[in-house]
C-alpha cells in the first residue's frame, strides 16, 4: 500500500438526504460569496479517525480562484481573497480548525521569484468557511508597492534582487500550506497538504507559468517530498521562498551561522545534489591567471536549518548513472598534473575524477520524470539549457570564479560578472561548449555508444535432447551481436563476453561462471558454440625418451586466444606435508600440519596423495594463510576454484617443482614441441619434453555437474545456513543461463584519452534441468523499474555489467561473498561479507541508519573495500522502511521471507536472518534474531513467522507502516 493510501475513517456520521439539499443549494449561493456576509449554517465536517495501522488520511489542498479587485487579477493596493478547498485523500471535508498548521504568502513574477506578501499564519483563524471543506481567506495587507527582501538578506547575493524596487507586471503566484496532525499510539504524525496558483498583477494579460522542474521528477527519486519537518509537499511552494537572493539563517546571533550560503532554489538545489563533487567541498578553486588551483581550504557544504542545526550535504551524490561510477572525460592537462608521478599530482589526478564525475543528467529533473509514461515534461525544463546563468552554472561548477579568467581544455573564458555574454558561447546545442552537448556523457552518446545487444535464439541440451538439462549434458548456444541500429557486430569487437547459469529459482546458487573468448565462437554473424569450461592441472601422462601421444580426460579444445591450451612438466618434488582434517569435494582450500604452511607460498603449484594415482590432483595456491592454503573461486582465471576429490586426513601435500621463467613464473612447455588436436583432445609430443609427468590446463566444454560446486569468493564463514548448497546435490528445476557482453571505445579531449566501456544488457533464457517440467519463476521484485527510477540505468565493475537482471546473475545467489583475501591477499579483511542481494542490497541503501556504519564494508575488485555510511535513502518519509519502492506495489517477497530448502542440507537456510538482519544490525537485534533463528540439529527452523508473518501482531508490513 502507498503509505498515503486513503483511510476510511472508522466511524463517520451518516449525512441526511436534507443535509445534502441543504449543502447543493450553499453551493450554488456561495458561487458569489461576498466575504463580509457571513456564511449560512454549514454543519461540521466529522474528523478523521486513524488506527493504530491505517495510513494518514491525507491533506489534499486546492486553490479555487485568486482574486483582487477583478477574478485573477490584482493591482497595488488591493487586497487579494483566496478560495480553496482541503480535503483527504478521499474526498472527504477538512475541518481548517480542526488542522494544526497555516500559512500563505504571495511571490512573484514567476521568471523571476521575489517576496511580495510575507508568510501569514493566521490561515486556520482567518478564513472564512464557506461550505462543507471550502473556505476563503483575505490577506489583511494589500498589495505592496515595492519587493520585499528575500529571505535572511545580506549583501552577499544582490545579482537579480529587486528589494524595494517597484512591482513588475507579470504572473504572481499565492502558496498555501496546511498541516493537520494526528496522535496513534501516543506518536504525532504529521500530514501536510500544499498548492500554489498563478495570477496577474498589473499590465500583464496572459498567465506565464514557471515549471522548470515538476514534483513528478522530484519524487522519482523522493517518492513523496517533504521537507521543513513535513510542512511542504510541493515543488511549487518550494520555489516562491527559495528566491533570488535567498540566504540560510546566517544571522550573526546564530552561533553556528553559514554566511555566503545561497538558498535560490536553482542554486541551493544543484549544490546538494552535487555535494561530494562540488569543487568547494573538495579545495578546488581557480586562480586569478585561470590556472586550478588545488590547494585551497575544502569548504563543506553546510545549510543552516529552520531548528538553527547545521545540516551538511558535502557526502551527497545523486544517484544517476553513468556518471555516478563513470566519470566524463579528462580535461587537457590530466596526464601532466602526476607526471613524473608524485604522490601530490596522483591527490590532484583523484579531485579531478570526483570532480568529472559530477551529475550531468540535467534531464533527470528538467526532463520527461517517466520517459514515455503518462506523466508530462516539465513545461519549461528547456530553460535549463537555453538560459545559462553566473548563479545556475556556477552551482556546480563553483571553483569559478566570475572575476578571474578561466581556462579550460586550452580555451580561457573572460571575467564574466553579469550574464550578459553567457549565451553567445554556451549555446543550446552544436558546439562542445554548449550546455547540452557538454553535459552528455559518452556512454549515452548514440554517436560514440552504438549499443550491445545479444539476441538469443536459443539454448539447448546437447546429450539426450529432451530439452532439460541432466548431469553430464553440454549446453549449446546460438545467438547474434548487434548495436542499437541491428547492425551485426563481429563477436572479436568485444572486450569481454560472460556467461553464467545458477539456479534453482527458489534460492539459486551459482553452477558456472566462465568467460567466453570471442576468437572461439567463429564468424558470425550467427554464432553457435557450447558454453565453455576451463580445466587446470590435469595430470594427462609421464613424459620419457622417445615423442609420445597424450590424450586429454576431455575434449574439444577451444585453444584461441585468452582460452589457449598450456602444458607443464612436472620435473620434481619439493617441500611435503600432510592434511589435518578432510578435504571433502568442492572444498576451496586445504589445512596442513601447523608451522608446515610457511613452506609453501603463492602460485606454488601442489599435488595432494601423489602415491596414489587414482587419488592424485594437483592444484596451484593463491594464498597462504598461516597452514591452511587456498586455492580460487569461480571467476578467478588461472587457478582451479575447487577440489574435485575428496581427501582423507593425512593425506600427503607435496610441492611441484615445475620450470620457470627469470622472474621465477612457471614456463609453459613450448608448442612448438607438441602438435594439438583440438577435437579430440590429443597432444602429440613433436620435441622432447624431458622427463616428468605432464599437466595441462585447457579450456573445454562445460558440462552440468552433479553437486553445485561452489559459490563466488567461497569459504566457511557463509554456510548451509545463509543458503548456500555448495557440494549438495543439484536439484531438479527451473535454472538461468544468462549471457552479458561488453566492448570499449576511447574519447579524446585536447589530447586526453578516456577509455569507456558500453556494455550489453544481458540475455537471460530460463532452462528446465533434471526431472522438473515447468519453469517456475521467483520474482522478488516486480521489475528493475524499482532499481531505474532513480539510478536511470546500472554499471559495475568497470561497466562492464549493465543492468539489473545482469547483477542478479551473480548477486542473486545464495553464499556468494566479496573480494577474498585469497583472490586478493593485500586486500581489506572483510570475512563473511556476503553480496547476496537480498543482504548487501539493503545494506547499501541503509548505510546512513547502519549501526555498523563505516564498519560495513564489502571489498571489490582489486581487494580495495568501500563503506556506505553516507548513503542515505531518499524516499520520503520512511527511507528504507518503504520496501514498496523498490520491490513494487505487486510484489509480496518482501512481506515474508520464502523458505529456501534443500532435502539433503544439514542445516535449514535463514531466510528472515538474511534479509532481516541486513538493515537490522544492532548488538540487540542481531541477538534476537540469533535466538529466534536458532539451530537446533538437523530440523532446527526460525521461528520468525510467529510473531512477524503474515497477519500476527508484527507482521513485517506493520512494522514498516509510514505515515
Amino acid at each position: 500500500m502507498s503509505p498515503r493510501e486513503p483511510v476510511v475513517p472508522t466511524s463517520v456520521p451518516n449525512r441526511t438526504h436534507n443535509l445534502a439539499i441543504a449543502a447543493a443549494a450553499l453551493l450554488a449561493l456561495t458561487a458569489c460569496h461576498n466575504n463580509d456576509d457571513p456564511p449560512p449554517e454549514i454543519g461540521v465536517a466529522p474528523d478523521p479517525i486513524v488506527g493504530a495501522n491505517d495510513n494518514l488520511p491525507g491533506v489534499v489542498v486546492t486553490i479555487e480562484s485568486v482574486n483582487g479587485a477583478s477574478p485573477g487579477h490584482a493591482g497595488v493596493g488591493e487586497r487579494v481573497s483566496v478560495d480553496f478547498t482541503v480535503k483527504t485523500d478521499s474526498g472527504e471535508p477538512l475541518e481548517v480548525a480542526t488542522l494544526t498548521r497555516g500559512a500563505i504568502m504571495i511571490s512573484g513574477p514567476t521568471f523571476n521569484y521575489q517576496r511580495v506578501i510575507a508568510s501569514q499564519s493566521d490561515v486556520l483563524t482567518a478564513s472564512t468557511k464557506r461550505a462543507l471543506g471550502a473556505y476563503t481567506y483575505t490577506f489583511a495587507e494589500p498589495i505592496p508597492a515595492t519587493y520585499l527582501p528575500p529571505l535572511n538578506d545580506t549583501d552577499h547575493f544582490t545579482a537579480g534582487e529587486l528589494t524595494g524596487q517597484p512591482l513588475l507586471s507579470g504572473t504572481y503566484t499565492v502558496a498555501l500550506e496546511l498541516r493537520k496532525d494526528y496522535t496513534v499510539d501516543g506518536v504525532t504524525y504529521r500530514d501536510p497538504g500544499n498548492a500554489t496558483m498563478d495570477f496577474l498583477i498589473g499590465d500583464a494579460l496572459s498567465i506565464e507559468p514557471r515549471e522548470v522542474v515538476t514534483l513528478a521528477n522530484c519524487n522519482q527519486c523522493h517518492s513523496q517530498l517533504r521537507a521543513h519537518g513535513d510542512n511542504r509537499d510541493k515543488i511549487t511552494n518550494c520555489v516562491v521562498c527559495h528566491t533570488t537572493g535567498a540566504e540560510d539563517r546566517n544571522n550573526p546571533d546564530i552561533a553556528n551561522g553559514t554566511p555566503d550560503i545561497t538558498i535560490d532554489f536553482k542554486v541551493m538545489i544543484h549544490k546538494i545534489h552535487s555535494g561530494r563533487h562540488l569543487p568547494s567541498v573538495l579545495g578546488v578553486t581557480t586562480n586569478a591567471d585561470g590556472t586550478r588551483k588545488y590547494d585551497a581550504t575544502p569548504k563543506p557544504y553546510e545549510i543552516m536549518g529552520f531548528n538553527d542545526q547545521l545540516v551538511d550535504f558535502s557526502e551527497v551524490a545523486i544517484p544517476v548513472w553513468p556518471s555516478l561510477l563513470t566519470p566524463m572525460p579528462r580535461d587537457g592537462g590530466y596526464t601532466a598534473l602526476n607526471t613524473p608521478p608524485t604522490t601530490e599530482g596522483a591527490r590532484r589526478q583523484g579531485l579531478e575524477n570526483e570532480m568529472r564525475s559530477a551529475p550531468v543528467a540535467c534531464a533527470k529533473c528538467h526532463g520527461d520524470p517517466d520517459g514515455d509514461g503518462p506523466l508530462p515534461a516539465p513545461a519549461q525544463g528547456g530553460l535549463a539549457y537555453s538560459q545559462p546563468s553566473i548563479a545556475a552554472c556556477g552551482s556546480c561548477h563553483d571553483d569559478w570564479v566570475p572575476d578571474h579568467l578561466y581556462t579550460s581544455n586550452s580555451s580561457t573564458m573572460p571575467i564574466q560578472r553579469d550574464n550578459a555574454a553567457c549565451k553567445e558561447c554556451h549555446r543550446v546545442s552544436g558546439t562542445s561548449l554548449d550546455v547540452m552537448d557538454a553535459h552528455l556523457h559518452p556512454l549515452l552518446n548514440p554517436n560514440l555508444a552504438r549499443g550491445v545487444v545479444l539476441d538469443v535464439q536459443s539454448v539447448t541440451d546437447v546429450g539426450n535432447g529432451n530439452g532439460k538439462f541432466e548431469t553430464g549434458e553440454r549446453v549449446r548456444v546460438t545467438m547474434t551481436i548487434k548495436d542499437d541500429s541491428g547492425a551485426d557486430i563481429p563477436a572479436t569487437s568485444l572486450s569481454r563476453l560472460d556467461a553464467v547459469i545458477s539456479g534453482p529459482t527458489t534460492n539459486p546458487n551459482l553452477v558456472h561462471y566462465v568467460r567466453v573468448f570471442p576468437a572461439g565462437l567463429g564468424s558470425g554473424p550467427t554464432y553457435t558454440f557450447n558454453v565453455p569450461q576451463n580445466v587446470y592441472y590435469e595430470s594427462i601422462g609421464v613424459s620419457s625418451a622417445g615423442n609420445q601421444t597424450f590424450t586429454t580426460a576431455r575434449a574439444p579444445h577451444w585453444n584461441v586466444s585468452g582460452a589457449a591450451t598450456t602444458l607443464l612438466l612436472r620435473t620434481g618434488l619439493g617441500a611435503m606435508t600432510v592434511l589435518t582434517g578432510n578435504a571433502t569435494v568442492t572444498q576451496n582450500f586445504i589445512d596442513v600440519t601447523p608451522g608446515t604452511g610457511a613452506s609453501f607460498a603463492k602460485d606454488d603449484f601442489i599435488v595432494i596423495e601423489d602415491a596414489v594415482p587414482a587419488r592424485r590432483e594437483y592444484m596451484r595456491v593463491q594464498w597462504v594463510q598461516g597452514d591452511r592454503l587456498w586455492f580460487s573461486s569461480q571467476y578467478s582465471p588461472n587457478y582451479a576454484a575447487n577440489l574435485l576429490r575428496a581427501h582423507a586426513p593425512n593425506s600427503t601435500v607435496h610441492k611441484v617443482i615445475v620450470p620457470v621463467n627469470a622472474q621465477g613464473v612457471a614456463q609453459p612447455i613450448a608448442t612448438s614441441k607438441y602438435m594439438l588436436d583440438k577435437t579430440l583432445g590429443t597432444i602429440v609430443e613433436t620435441s622432447e619434453f624431458g622427463d616428468g609427468e605432464v599437466i595441462a590446463s585447457y579450456t573445454t566444454d562445460f558440462v552440468v555437474p552433479a553437486y553445485f560446486p561452489g559459490a563466488l569468493n567461497d569459504s566457511p564463514v557463509l554456510d548451509q545456513g545463509w543458503g548456500d548448497w555448495t557440494g549438495l546435490p543439484l536439484l531438479p528445476g527451473t535454472y538461468k543461463f544468462g549471457i552479458y557482453g561488453a566492448r570499449q571505445f576511447n574519447v579524446v579531449v585536447d589530447g586526453e584519452t578516456t577509455g569507456y566501456t558500453e556494455a550489453s544488457t544481458p540475455k537471460v533464457t530460463q532452462l528446465l534441468f533434471g526431472s522438473a517440467t515447468e519453469i517456475e519463476t521467483v520474482a522478488r521484485i516486480d521489475s528493475s523499474e524499482g532499481c531505474y527510477r532513480c539510478h536511470n540505468d546500472i554499471q559495475f565493475h568497470g561497466g562492464s555489467r549493465r543492468g539489473f537482471d545482469t547483477c542478479l546473475l551473480c548477486h542473486g545467489n545464495a553464499g556468494s561473498e566479496d573480494a577474498a583475501n585469497y583472490v586478493y591477499p593485500t586486500g581489506e579483511p572483510s570475512p563473511g561479507v556476503t553480496i547476496d542481494f537480498r543482504t548487501m542490497l539493503h545494506k547499501i541503501h541503509h548505510g546512513k541508519d547502519l549501526t555498523a556504519g563505516a564498519d560495513y564494508k564489502v571489498a571489490g575488485f582489486g581487494g580495495g573495500a568501500s563503506s556506505y555510511e553516507e548513503v542515505e535513502f531518499p524516499v520520503m518519509p520512511g527511507g528504507t522502511k518503504e520496501c514498496v519502492v523498490c520491490h513494487g506495489p505487486n510484489s509480496e517477497a518482501w512481506v515474508q521471507p520464502a523458505p529456501r530448502k534443500h532435502p539433503d542440507a544439514f542445516l535449514p537456510t535463514r531466510s528472515w536472518r538474511a534479509a532481516c538482519g541486513s538493515c537490522h544490525d544492532s548488538d540487540a537485534a542481531t541477538a534476537h534474531i540469533n535466538v529466534n533463528t536458532a539451530i537446533f540439529g538437523v530440523f532446527g527452523a526460525e521461528s520468525c513467522e510467529v510473531c512477524h508473518g503474515v497477519g500476527k501482531d508484527l507482521d513485517v508490513r506493520t512494522v514498516h507502516h509510514t505515515r
